[in-house]
């Protein structure tokens, strides 16, 4: 199954901690996952722990040059990522 995981993480917790868990266990499983991240680049240092599971990372989609976030590019890219659920 592709899942895609959307977060907007601000700074390494909780929630973060248990993300990357459920990613890591879904990617362990066999399926497709993609781990969506809005705001900061928190899970940049767990890229090569994903990497080695087959997970995607991905920073912000459709956020403008100027910071701006443009609905229709956040749903275009989200689209892209062709997620069952």
């Amino acid at each position: 199954m592709r899942i895609v995981i959307l977060t907007a993480p601000t700074a390494w917790g909780g929630s973060e901690v248990q993300t990357k868990a459920l990613a890591e266990t879904l990617a362990d499983r066999g399926h497709t996952v993609t781990v969506v991240e809005f705001g900061g680049d928190v899970y940049g240092r767990s890229a090569a722990d994903f990497e080695a599971r087959g997970i995607r990372l991905t920073n912000n989609p459709g956020i403008e040059p100027d910071g701006s976030v443009g609905l229709f590019a956040v749903w275009r890219s989200l689209r892209s990522f062709k997620a069952e659920t």
